[in-house]
Order: structure tokens, then sequence, then C-alpha cells
């Protein structure tokens, strides 16, 4: 339901690669178990590929499927953010993937700086995503508007409290 223009075949390709192996690993063949088949269901992360699809095909910032992928030779630019001002959140992600798909994307769709706040939450890294960096406040509403028309989502985030 997250992603309604899934193909059949679509959902069936994600159960399958999303699953949990269970069983003695040297069992599977390309994912495929005789006894296993691809293993238990995992939901969450069924789900979670059906959102990466969806945002994936919006209609801004489409990504290159070496991004995709994670497998390539990528450029970073990496400089320290006064925490001051305002932005707006899109994600929040445990994968470093996603989060170069999302800056990839977020990038080319907007052309505004894109900042990573990494934290630890439970013992898991979580990367958060902000887009733009405005002095007031309404500057960030207004562009939150600008990507909800996009077909994204967001929330506008006070820097400081990043």
């Amino acid at each position: 339901s997250v992603n309604p223009d899934l193909t059949a075949a679509e959902v069936k390709s994600i159960l399958q690669n999303t699953a949990d192996k269970i069983g003695w690993p040297g069992e599977y063949i390309n994912g495929h178990s005789r006894k296993y088949g691809y293993g238990r269901v995992n939901a969450d992360r069924a789900v979670a590929e059906a959102m990466r699809l969806r945002d994936l095909s919006s209609s801004f910032g489409r990504v290159e499927e070496r991004v995709v992928s994670g497998q390539g030779l990528f450029r970073m630019d990496v400089a320290t953010q006064p925490a001051s001002g305002w932005g707006v959140q899109t994600g929040a992600y445990a994968s470093y993937a996603n989060v170069l798909v999302e800056v990839e994307r977020l990038k080319k769709g907007f052309g505004q700086p894109v900042l990573v706040n990494i934290s630890e939450t439970g013992g898991k890294t979580i990367y958060r995503i902000i887009v733009g960096t405005f002095p007031q406040k309404s500057a960030a509403e207004n562009f939150l508007d600008t990507i909800r028309a996009a077909g994204g989502n967001g929330f506008v985030r006070n820097l400081e409290e990043a």
C-alpha cells in the first residue's frame, strides 16, 4: 500500500530480495534454497524497499542506477555546518547506501545544500537528511511547499536542534 504503482512481479521480487535467509547459508544458490525457498518474509525490509522504489520514481531528482546499486566511484564534499537557521528534514535512514541515493536525488531535484545529521540511537547509527539552510523559518516553510509540490515529504527543522 505504500507504493500502489508496483506490479505483481515487482512485489514478488521485493519479497524475495528482502527475505531473511534461514537455515545453513550454503543451501542458498542465487538467493534461493530448495528447502526454505527465498527465506522468511521480512515485512519491515519489504515495506522499506517499496518506499525506496516509490521515492526513486518521484518526479524530482532521478538517480542513476550505479548510485542506487552503491557501486562505483563517487565524489563527496564534506564540511561542517553551523547549527543555525532552518531546513527541511526529508527522512531518517539506518543504511548509508540509502543516504547516498537520497542525497543524490535531492541535490539534483532542488539544487539546495543537503545536510546529513549523524547520531546514534539505541546503539544504531541514524542518518537524518535535511535539505536547505535558511535564515528564517518562513523561508524553510516555503521550501517545504516546493518539496511537497514535487511529490516529496518532510518537515521544517531548526538546525540548532539537529
